[in-house]
């Protein structure tokens, strides 16, 4: 009877173990942490036509990335888009479409209509025309 019980130990033993060391299958999941666009800059623009701009953005540095819908304006005038991520280390650029290439504007990023309101990104555009948001994440500018 000893001899019995050792030898279903044993295998009960060798049992257990090839049941632990059975390799689980592994189901990679979404990452609930990255960022896009439409959490940075959610909204739309203040004034003008929105317009997709996605096809013209090959000459833009690697370091920009689109957060926007482009901006059609028929006349010079000051620009806005709500700017969430000015709060959590995003520095955002607005740059006017002409000849081709996208040039960079003086942007500035505020509070409208104070700290308690909306994280606004501006500028004040020249002329009539076609504009966008860029952006680029700076962990020291938070």
């Amino acid at each position: 009877m000893k001899k019995l019980a050792r030898a279903a130990l044993a295998v009960c033993f060798v049992f257990g173990i090839l049941l632990t060391s059975t390799p689980q299958s592994v189901s990679a999941k979404k990452n609930p942490f990255e960022v896009t666009p439409q959490y940075i800059a959610e909204g739309t623009w203040q004034s003008g036509t929105e317009t997709d701009v996605s096809s013209s953005v090959a000459d833009v540095p690697g370091w920009l990335q689109l957060l926007t819908n482009g901006v059609k304006l028929t006349e010079a005038g000051k620009i806005c888009h709500p700017f969430r991520g000015g709060q959590f280390g995003w520095v955002g650029k607005i740059m006017q479409y002409k000849d081709g290439k996208w040039t960079k504007l003086t942007t500035t990023t505020e509070w409208t209509p104070d700290k308690e309101g909306t994280l606004l990104v501006c500028a004040e555009a020249p002329e009539a025309g076609v504009y966008s948001l860029f952006g680029y994440y700076s962990p020291t500018n938070k």
